[in-house]
């Protein structure tokens, strides 16, 4: 998945199970239960992009959860990172948070991540479920603002940021040349933007009881797979 925003088409379901049974709203897409049962999830989040290191891995959680026919799942499927628009943490980048608040300068309870900054840049923070990530367009950690390379909420439609590099489909920040965005999640991921080591934190989960954090990461997109027992 390329860009900041979601799929357009469901042809990729045309020889599968799945054909016309998924719909899209805006990158969102669409799946109906067909039958009540206790179906199986695996959820992954999409890794970071690369820069002069790499970038981090998306955290995975899977988990047996009781679906009643006819229920809609909205499933906003994130993008990896873009060529800046890796989390960066020092050297290579953080895996995915499990935890249900961003981290560095992370959104909590659903909010969106922040940039503190002592260089002057445009990276931006990464979306929530309910509020957009901001930026600092100067050299301080106060009074966040509102703007385009912020990564949108999941209730907002979940844009990655626009800025020098994209951010993910899902509520990724852009990047500002050396200066990564914060990831996108349940709570968005802030931005540490320091010349010699700039960090980029990942974006926060959040999971029912059913659902648990694997061991095991991700390295590209993000997916969504079900089934049934």
């Amino acid at each position: 998945m390329q860009g900041n925003s979601g799929p357009t088409s469901t042809a990729g379901y045309v020889n599968t199970t799945l054909k016309g049974a998924v719909t899209l709203h805006n990158g969102i897409q669409i799946w109906t239960v067909p039958f009540t049962a206790l179906y199986k999830l695996t959820v992954a989040g999409a890794s970071g992009g690369d820069t002069f290191f790499s970038g981090g891995q998306g955290a995975i959680v899977n988990g047996s959860v009781h679906l009643t026919k006819g229920t809609e799942l909205h499933l906003l499927i994130a993008g990896g990172g873009g060529g800046a628009g890796g989390p960066i943490t020092a050297r290579n980048g953080d895996n995915g948070q499990a935890s249900r608040n961003g981290s560095v300068y992370g959104g909590v309870n659903g909010l969106g991540g922040s940039v503190c900054a002592n260089e002057i840049n445009n990276a931006g923070g990464g979306g929530g479920f309910n509020g957009d990530g901001k930026c600092s367009f100067n050299i301080t950690c106060t009074h966040p603002r509102k703007c385009n390379q912020g990564g949108l909420s999941y209730l907002n439609g979940g844009l990655g940021g626009s800025g020098n590099g994209l951010g993910g489909f899902g509520g990724g920040g852009a990047a500002d040349n050396v200066f990564p965005g914060g990831g996108g999640g349940y709570s968005g991921g802030g931005v540490h933007a320091s010349l010699y080591s700039p960090k980029g934190g990942g974006g926060g989960s959040y999971y029912t009881g059913e659902m648990k954090p694997s061991t095991e990461v991700n390295e590209a997109d993000g997916y969504v797979l079900i089934d049934y027992d």
